[in-house]
């Protein structure tokens, strides 16, 4: 979660007007997602890969702008991690999601259910009124009150089904609902295609 922290808090302490910068920022009545293309099996990809995923959180659609995967050698097995996230601007604000996703057991292809280290995180600042802030302080306190409101959900006991491994990447697919009394979205129709980073 800390990459998201640091991306919004750089957005919202930027003190630029909105729309300046490196990038092109979208007009303020627009909302900014790289939602991917209706997926098949075998979504295009971009000349860069920089992977991608979709879910069903809680019945609403959630697209991920990246995701990647590394398998790890750990006490004689290993272990693979996909994390896939996004940013969204809109109206003033900036939000990021990421979804991780632990295999501990990790042997390849195969159905696998998650540990305690898979979560869903999101976090948002709110960019108009960081920028309108008079000092350093006045920024400070809106990032603070903007992590304070972040969320963070375990997705231990998520199943995992890899479907295809290759030196490149990690294409599979995922769901989880919350244990009765638990918080937490329910994940549904998960599908990953993590470039591989390890």
């Amino acid at each position: 979660m800390s990459g998201l922290i640091v991306a919004a808090i750089v957005a919202a302490c930027d003190g630029a007007a909105p729309g300046a910068g490196a990038e092109a920022q979208p007009a303020a009545a627009e909302a900014k997602s790289t939602p991917a293309a209706a997926r098949s099996d075998e979504p295009s990809r971009t000349a860069k890969d920089r992977g991608d995923a979709t879910v069903t959180m809680d019945g609403k659609p959630w697209t991920a702008d990246r995701c990647s995967a590394r398998i790890k050698a750990v006490d004689g097995g290993e272990k693979l991690a996909v994390s896939c996230s996004r940013m969204v601007t809109s109206d003033g604000s900036v939000s990021g999601d990421q979804l991780t996703l632990v295999v501990e057991d990790y042997k390849g292809a195969g159905t696998y259910t998650t540990t305690g280290s898979s979560h869903f995180a999101t976090v948002g600042v709110d960019t108009a009124a960081a920028g309108a802030a008079q000092d350093g302080d006045a920024k400070n306190e809106v990032v603070a009150d903007s992590i304070r409101g972040a969320r963070h959900v375990s997705l231990a006991g998520a199943q995992v089904v890899v479907g295809a491994v290759s030196d490149a990447a990690v294409d599979g697919s995922f769901a989880w609902t919350p244990e009765a009394g638990k918080e937490g979205p329910t994940l549904a129709d998960g599908k990953f295609h993590a470039v591989r980073k390890d």
